[in-house]
């Protein structure tokens, strides 16, 4: 399995000038901007987002859609993080409306400064494994929910600081769209954000400890894609949209053609 498979939304947010910011996976899911939302900031990989509470409305969301709305399926998310300062509440990333029908999940802070994630309005899971987290850090938060088996697991900065717990609510189809730096109508965030994925699927904990790759985190394309003829057209027509959307000089295409001609994917 390809670890794009069942990707229904990647948001790299390394928009240097653009105010939405794309989605990699093909689906379109643009994050619209809230209260503009500052870009070109350095982040885990690459450029990422900032936001600043203090605006009370900085945020990124996309448009409620049948891709997004997870339902009683299986999912995983993934996010890099760094916090300007801990404030009990504030959303990272997830689908978390102010209203009981529209909370799907979120990735957010709560009290006792552990990462947590919440579902269904019914279930919370926290990261006691990992301990309390210190503002001025990156972290890699990833989270799964098992339709199956009931399960609801987070984990941060690799999967051997993962907790479980079961979750026996199934997930909802709320309308509420998919945010970044915000949660439940307001609980804003204040930091920034790099790189949040988003599958249909449970990513292995492989996958995840690939992604985090011990800190430094995975640039896209991921290079797992694989090595065939057509994933390397694939590969290189996503960068040539990059370019083409003034997303990316043509500087940077160069570089990361020289990258996939170093792993020895192309040859000329």
């Amino acid at each position: 399995m390809a670890l794009t498979d069942a990707l229904k939304g990647h948001w790299r947010l390394e928009e240097a000038s653009a105010a939405n910011r794309l989605d990699s996976s093909g689906f379109g899911h643009t994050m619209f901007d809230n209260h503009a939302v500052p870009r070109n900031v350095g982040g885990r990989v690459g450029n990422c987002a900032e936001f600043f509470r203090a605006h009370n409305g900085d945020y990124l969301s996309a448009n409620d859609c049948a891709n997004l709305s997870i339902g009683d399926n299986d999912m995983s998310a993934t996010c890099w993080l760094n916090m300007t300062d801990w404030n009990n509440g504030q959303g990272i990333f997830g689908k978390y409306g102010a209203l009981a029908g529209n909370r799907e999940w979120v990735i957010k802070c709560d009290a006792s400064n552990l990462f947590t994630v919440e579902w269904a309005n019914a279930h919370s899971v926290k990261c006691n494994t990992f301990g309390a987290v210190a503002p001025a850090n990156w972290y890699f938060v990833g989270m799964t929910y098992d339709s199956v088996a009931n399960l609801l697991s987070i984990m941060v900065n690799g999967s051997a600081n993962k907790d479980t717990v079961a979750a026996a609510t199934p997930g909802k189809d709320g309308s509420t769209g998919m945010m970044i730096g915000r949660c439940e109508g307001g609980n804003y965030f204040n930091g920034v954000i790099d790189e949040c994925s988003y599958w249909k699927r449970i990513i292995s904990n492989g996958e995840y400890n690939w992604l985090y790759k011990s800190g430094s985190g995975r640039a896209w394309p991921w290079a797992e894609l694989g090595t065939g003829v057509n994933q390397i057209i694939w590969t290189m027509f996503e960068f040539y949209k990059e370019l083409k959307r003034g997303l990316i000089p043509p500087e940077e295409l160069q570089r990361r053609y020289r990258g996939l001609k170093d792993q020895g994917l192309v040859t000329i």
